[in-house]
């Protein structure tokens, strides 16, 4: 009996082995590029997909009852078994394609395509297609650091770029203005630090935003940035905000613009340079817009070390994008002092500051500390980062920022509008939320 059974066994497997091999020289049909790859473990070990480690049974041989075929369940591909691709940024389009146009230029002056030789930030020239919404006609082009806004001038609104002199040095600008004859109200923005007057993008945006509400802008770059002949070493506050003055001086000398309806906005670091212009000149303006401020404190403590650097070197390095920028030490010393200077710095009415919930260079608590400082309304919007979407990458952001800029300036900015001023009475710390306090969901 025994006997016979082994010669039963002998036979079953003969013929499973011959199956075999006629079925390996088919059509290919064992799952993965050959029948022994097809069962390497691609997964990584991931929940979810069976690393068989035994070979398939072919399907014309009986199968043993306690081992069921394998042929119902491929092998994986490691196309299975990889994450899900995030979606490429560069990609990403926040309007419509923009209609073909041309920008209207003042004819002595080069026409500005929105961004700088210098300065990586472009835009086209052409008209949007959206009806006059300042978010048509705008894509992002790059990705994270290198992300920048491109932006199309509608038709009908004048974008130039211009040299304007300075007390120091030529300053590069450039000038946006509204459809019509004027005289429209100012808005004169500063960017951040290391960055060019277009704010990679998004001040062009902003802009042309304003533009298409009446109200006129310039945006500057500062000392050794963008298409700034200056060197880098030229570049501190007091400089800065002696920019800002000249380019308001020079703008109601040769622009259609009312004196007495003229706002400045900040960005970061320009948001020091807007407070300090006003400590220069406190009648300079109207109305002010600090996006992402810089912080007012602590400045010592916090820059101490580069600033012993610079003593020892005569300059402090820092790189951005690749470039190489040699920090002076007036600029440290400028924020030394400014932050003296804010110790008695009175409350300014016409005031916004804007801040986002999720900056990691800016707590939220410095932001609200810069408001009540200045007695300045606050616009909270929520997963906002440093960038406030001025790059692109975030649109609902950018959208947020761009609809309290407007507002607030078209507001401030109406004909019969108070000066920014000094709150009366007022010295140091002030109550933004006495203000007013707007939020963003």
């Amino acid at each position: 009996m025994m006997r016979k059974g082994l010669r039963v066994l002998l036979v079953w497997l003969l013929a499973a082995m011959l199956a075999f091999g006629a079925l390996a020289e088919g059509d290919g049909s064992v799952a993965g590029d050959g029948a022994a790859d097809g069962w390497i473990d691609v997964s990584g070990g991931e929940e979810g997909v069976s690393t068989p480690t035994d070979p398939p049974t072919p399907t014309d041989a009986p199968a043993p009852t306690d081992a069921p075929a394998p042929t119902d369940a491929p092998a994986p591909t490691p196309e299975a078994t990889l994450p899900p691709v995030n979606p490429d940024p560069t990609a990403e389009v926040w309007g419509g394609t923009p209609a073909p146009g041309t920008a209207t230029p003042a004819p002595t002056q080069r026409p500005s395509d929105g961004g700088s030789s210098g300065s990586g930030s472009s835009s086209g020239s052409g008209s949007s297609s959206g009806g006059g919404s300042s978010l048509d006609g705008i894509s992002v082009s790059g990705s994270g650091a290198n992300a920048q806004m491109i932006v199309t001038i509608p038709a009908g609104i004048t974008n130039v770029d211009v040299t304007i002199p300075g007390e120091r040095y030529d300053i590069t600008a450039t000038y946006t203005l509204p459809a019509g004859s004027g005289p429209f109200p100012l808005v004169i923005m500063s960017h951040g630090f290391l960055a060019e007057r277009n704010q990679r993008g998004g001040f062009t945006a902003l802009a042309v935003a304003l533009a298409e509400q009446g109200i006129a802008s310039l945006r500057m770059d500062f000392a050794g940035c963008g298409d700034s002949p200056a060197d880098f070493q030229e570049n501190n506050l007091t400089g800065m905000a002696s920019d800002v003055i000249a380019c308001r001086e020079w703008a109601l000398s040769n622009l259609p613009v009312d004196a007495n309806a003229v706002g400045l906005l900040g960005y970061s670091l320009g948001t020091l340079v807007t407070l300090r212009a006003t400590l220069e000149q406190p009648d300079i303006c109207n109305a002010m817009v600090l996006i992402a401020p810089a912080g007012m404190v602590n400045m010592r403590e916090v820059y101490l070390g580069e600033y012993q650097e610079a003593q020892k070197n005569g300059y402090f390095v820092t790189t951005s994008n690749g470039r190489e920028y040699r920090v002076s030490t007036s600029w440290y010393e400028d924020l030394f002092s400014l932050e003296l200077l804010f110790q008695t710095y009175g409350g300014r009415e016409n005031s916004l500051v804007i801040y986002g919930t999720m900056d990691s260079m800016l707590s939220v608590d410095t932001a609200k500390a810069c408001a009540e400082r200045i007695g300045a309304q606050m616009l909270e919007v929520a997963g906002g980062y440093h960038s406030m979407g001025l790059s692109g990458t975030l649109p609902a952001v950018f959208e947020k920022v761009r609809a309290g800029v407007v507002d607030f300036f078209g507001e401030k900015l109406a004909t019969g509008a108070a000066g920014l001023g000094a709150s009366s009475g007022q010295s140091g710390m002030q109550s933004g939320q006495g203000s007013g306090s707007i939020r963003f969901d």
